[in-house]
């Protein structure tokens, strides 16, 4: 898995019309959202900081200029980081 390449996600649009993932595929994986927490704009990506059931933690950024999805960050429950 290498961050910022492209990846496969499920979302809805929720009651405030913004993209909510509910499940992603990461490195062939597929993982349920369990949880969405914090959501940012940077100009460019709408990001939306989610967990999965194991206790991982992944920033899940959506392009409508580009239309694709991309994994910004990743954690492990253990405080590990991906590059």
């Amino acid at each position: 898995m290498r961050l910022d390449e492209p990846i496969q996600v499920e979302a809805v649009l929720d009651g405030r019309q913004r993209l909510s993932p509910r499940s992603f595929v990461v490195g062939g994986t597929r993982y349920t959202v369990h949880q969405i927490g914090r959501r940012w704009d940077d100009g460019e990506w709408q990001h939306n900081l989610v967990m999965s059931p194991d206790g991982q933690t992944w920033d899940l950024a959506f392009s409508g200029s580009l239309g694709a999805w991309r994994l910004k960050s990743h954690t492990t429950p253990r405080g590990g980081r991906l590059a």
